[in-house]
């Protein structure tokens, strides 16, 4: 058969993934993984900004979780990270770290104990065995708050929120200095840490979709028991203090021991990391000053809380 002709009938990306979610929809986890391992292949890790991730939907409960849910979103390199070990912190505070792919949103079961398990031993969520999550699954059960740190969490945001009908939610959105986001962006492709074409340019563009999708979900009338709030990183890491603002809005105004020290480690490493020298070149600082949507991320820094 012609190459052509053959490239014209594969599938679309978006065409699989929809037959992924399918998939995972109707609980066929061997079709999900033989699909998840197709997209890999065919695509590769430059369509997704997390490789070797797989979106999930799981199975809805019967009834609505009596425990609230809390989201870190933003920009990767905005602060998402340092948020989210601020909220772990806090014993009662289950915090994953990127778990799920931000794409197709999440619904209040893909945090039971044994779903979880059960997508970790099929090996459609790997990241559950890093970043300390394995910690976080084993103290599940008694965390009165539970929930994921996951960089392009407005991507499915509406999505999520139309899911945990029932369900508190508290999403913290980091917005951050741009020159800085762009620089970081840069500095990892240049050395390897990421793939060479995600540099500045790409630090843009996803500031600019994280700023709007923001805008939109605030002005969006939405449940009394789903909040968003809006952090500007350099203000929020700049006392302390501030720390209790998001544990205040998770109901968990008493302080421990734990937090304490935890907060206290928090801000003593956001000082050395806020005095380092993050200069870009002079083309890549007229890039970030001619396309970023400034109107979008002036209006949410407006209405940060911090």
């Amino acid at each position: 058969m012609d190459e052509a002709v053959q490239e014209e009938r594969r599938p679309s990306l978006r065409q699989l993934m929809r037959r992924l979610r399918r998939a995972i929809d109707d609980g066929n986890v061997a079709v999900a993984k033989r699909l998840d391992h197709r997209i890999s292949q065919q695509f590769g890790p430059e369509h997704f900004s997390q490789t070797k991730e797989i979106p999930l939907r799981a199975p809805r409960r019967d009834g609505p979780s009596d425990r609230p849910f809390v989201f870190v979103s933003g920009t990767p390199r905005s602060g998402t990270t340092a948020v989210g070990r601020l909220l772990k912190s806090d014993p009662r505070v289950a915090m994953f770290t990127e778990v799920y792919s931000p794409v197709l949103g999440y619904t209040p079961s893909m945090f039971d104990r044994e779903i979880l398990i059960e997508l970790r031993d099929a090996g459609l969520i790997p990241n559950l065995s890093l970043y300390g999550n394995d910690k976080i699954l084993e103290n599940l059960d008694t965390a009165r708050v539970v929930g994921d740190k996951r960089p392009h969490f407005m991507r499915s945001a509406q999505l999520t929120l139309s899911r945990f009908k029932k369900e508190s939610v508290t999403i913290f959105h980091i917005v951050r200095n741009p020159y800085n986001v762009a620089h970081s962006y840069a500095q990892r492709a240049r050395n390897g840490q990421w793939h060479p074409t995600r540099d500045h340019t790409v630090a843009v563009a996803e500031m600019n979709m994280n700023s709007r999708n923001a805008l939109e979900l605030l002005d969006r009338p939405q449940s009394d028991a789903h909040k968003l709030f809006i952090l500007r990183y350099e203000t929020f890491w700049a006392q302390p203090e501030n720390a209790s603002v998001l544990f205040d809005h998770l109901g968990l105004s008493d302080e421990t021991e734990a937090r304490r020290s935890g907060v206290a480690t928090m801000f003593q490493n956001a000082m050395t990391i806020s005095a380092r020298d993050r200069a870009l070149s002079v083309e890549e600082t007229a890039f970030v000053e001619q396309n970023l949507d400034w109107s979008a991320h002036e209006a949410l820094c407006a209405r940060a809380v911090v």
